[in-house]
């Protein structure tokens, strides 16, 4: 019996991170939240040929870009999250005017 409870937990755990992953895996290409994890600043992708800047996003020093969800894994080997996101969903502010710095 408690096997079968143990099985019962492990798989409500695969579908609850599976939930996670469809929700928050970045699109190949689309709208992504960088979000600094450390002390590299997200303005640093910017830098990434094809990426564009959409605004800033809802955390300190996050920013809501256009660009390719290739950029995952390098991104978070440099201690920066990115995510599936919007500027809208986000909170992010439009860009009109808006430099790196602001």
């Amino acid at each position: 019996m408690a096997l079968q409870g143990g099985m019962l937990i492990g798989q409500a755990a695969g579908a609850v991170a599976a939930l996670l992953v469809a929700t928050f895996a970045p699109p190949a290409r689309g709208t992504l939240l960088i979000v600094p994890l450390g002390a590299t600043p997200a303005h640093r992708l910017l830098a990434v040929p094809g990426v564009t800047l959409r605004g800033r996003g809802p955390w300190p020093g996050s920013l809501v870009i256009e660009g390719d969800g290739a950029l995952f894994w390098p991104a978070l080997g440099d201690g920066l999250l990115v995510v599936r996101g919007s500027a809208a969903s986000c909170g992010g502010k439009e860009t009109t005017g808006w430099r790196v710095g602001n």
